[in-house]
């Protein structure tokens, strides 16, 4: 799975949304490993690795092309179930800020923490500023930053965090 996702992301240009953020993820995932029921697991491991497969800026389908990159690969040997689990886990991060849509499937709100782990502290916040800003040098200074900051207003609305498992953040 892991090395499907290296493979469709090595020509991805995005500077934030490639495998780094992938491999954040999946780290911060392993920590909770040992809880987890496996089949469980294996469904987050996979909306993790699938869920940035296709990051275009401006483009509001991202996640419905990633889920049908998940189908190319792995459509045949998921079961219904589980592809429509891992689909709508991967629907989940489309605004990251919807938290009722989140919380009606099970591990979104842990896939939502992982994705937000960015946020955990200032100086990742800061070192991926940058990163976030060279996506979006097609547009100035000044709008990125207005919508970074709308997007921020809309997100501590209820906190950055919803998972039991990140409440301390």
């Amino acid at each position: 799975i892991y090395q499907k996702a290296k493979i469709f992301m090595s020509n991805d240009e995005t500077i934030f949304h490639n495998i780094f953020h992938i491999d954040e993820m999946l780290t911060q995932l392993n920590m909770f490993k040992a809880t987890m029921n496996q089949n469980e697991y294996r469904k987050l491991y996979m909306a993790i690795c699938y869920h940035d497969a296709i990051h275009k800026n401006g483009n509001n389908t991202n996640e419905e092309e990633s889920i049908n990159i998940l189908k190319r690969d792995f459509g045949k040997v998921l079961s219904q179930e589980d592809f429509n689990e891992i689909s709508n886990l991967i629907l989940c991060t489309k605004s990251n800020i919807d938290y009722d849509e989140i919380k009606k499937y099970k591990n979104a709100d842990l896939l939502h923490d992982l994705d937000m782990t960015s946020f955990i502290d200032y100086e990742i916040i800061k070192a991926n500023d940058v990163k976030l800003r060279s996506e979006k040098n097609e547009i100035s200074v000044d709008v990125f930053y207005k919508q970074k900051l709308s997007y921020y207003e809309e997100l501590l609305k209820n906190g950055v965090f919803i998972s039991s498992k990140y409440k301390k953040y």
